[in-house]
């Protein structure tokens, strides 16, 4: 048994938990530590649970398992708008423009404390060793999404640790209650659309069990983040010429082709149809130049946001949970 000291000593610096499991599993067999895998592996996932309590300038420092992301806008947001200290980001399968800009964000702002992958997430242990989460968000499938769900959720509970918080999008024709999945306990399931908050126009449907928060306190916690666009107007206005988009809201119809092609910002002076890479990443919501990377053209550019939600949506989805940590201490 750990002396008083020990545990003091762990309490000061959680990674001294790791040198008394070594300790004690130094008095095992071979045989025994042979036979016993899976049982270290379960307490190297306790070293990390006891990490995950520390807090960033006294805030709490949130653990994120992403599946799916397009754009890392869950990180973006986290980040540059919602100001919760991301203490790890992990992308689930990520392709490489995604890791990218997620690692951009990564290096150059100071509210992120490390990034990760998982490249199987079909994976139940690779997800394990990640606990523990704090939020999952899925932008992909949703049978994905909560297969992963249901593992962090699994892991938590053995630990005697809060479930983690969900956000599952769902931009399929099927609906999700025609799915036939088990849905988390305490979910809810709404129909939403972006052009509520955003310039973009797009509908799609929500599993979450982020908390509720009425809509004064809502728009009180978005007043007092980063201002953001809200129409094309807003977005694409120069101060060079003074031109403005005539057009005040875009509809993503699933192809990039009609996207771009059918509904485009119309120039009154130029009477120039093209809508430009950089002007596109602001109406997002993203910084001028945010999918500025890779060689990439302005047509591929455009394709990035063919799925997943702009910066305006994604900051009213977690902007309750800037309010319910400043409420729960870990």
């Amino acid at each position: 048994m750990a002396d008083d000291n020990s545990v003091n000593s762990v309490v000061e610096n959680p990674l001294h938990i790791d040198i008394i499991l070594h300790h004690i599993f130094g008095f095992l067999s071979d045989a025994d530590v042979s036979s016993a895998g899976f049982v270290c592996k379960q307490w190297g996932t306790v070293a990390s649970l006891v990490r995950c309590h520390k807090r960033h300038d006294n805030k709490r420092s949130l653990r994120v398992l992403s599946l799916d992301d397009v754009l890392a806008t869950p990180l973006y947001t986290l980040a540059n708008q919602v100001g919760l200290h991301v203490g790890e980001y992990t992308m689930a399968e990520a392709e490489e423009i995604p890791w990218m800009l997620a690692r951009a964000e990564y290096l150059t702002s100071a509210e992120i404390q490390s990034l990760s992958e998982v490249d199987d997430a079909g994976s139940a242990s690779a997800i394990e060793m990640k606990c523990p989460i704090d939020l999952v968000i899925g932008q992909g499938p949703v049978e994905n999404t909560l297969a992963a769900y249901a593992v962090v959720a699994d892991c938590h509970l053995k630990f005697l640790l809060p479930v983690p918080f969900l956000l599952c999008f769902n931009f399929s024709e099927i609906r999700i209650e025609d799915m036939n999945l088990k849905l988390p306990e305490h979910s809810r399931l709404e129909d939403r659309q972006c052009a509520d908050r955003s310039p973009l126009w797009r509908k799609y449907q929500l599993l979450s069990t982020v908390p509720e928060v009425d809509e004064l306190r809502l728009e009180e916690l978005v007043s007092e983040m980063a201002e953001l666009p809200r129409t094309l107007s807003e977005a694409v206005h120069t101060e060079e010429n003074g031109t403005t988009a005539s057009v005040e809201s875009i509809e993503v119809r699933g192809e990039v082709e009609e996207f771009w092609n059918e509904l485009v910002i119309q120039r009154p002076i130029e009477g120039d149809t093209e809508i430009y890479a950089n002007e596109v990443d602001k109406i997002f919501g993203f910084e001028s130049s945010y999918t500025d990377i890779l060689d990439l053209q302005p047509p591929e550019r455009y394709a990035l946001y063919r799925t997943g939600v702009p910066v305006q949506e994604m900051r009213v989805l977690l902007a309750p949970l800037l309010d319910y940590f400043s409420h729960h201490a870990p």
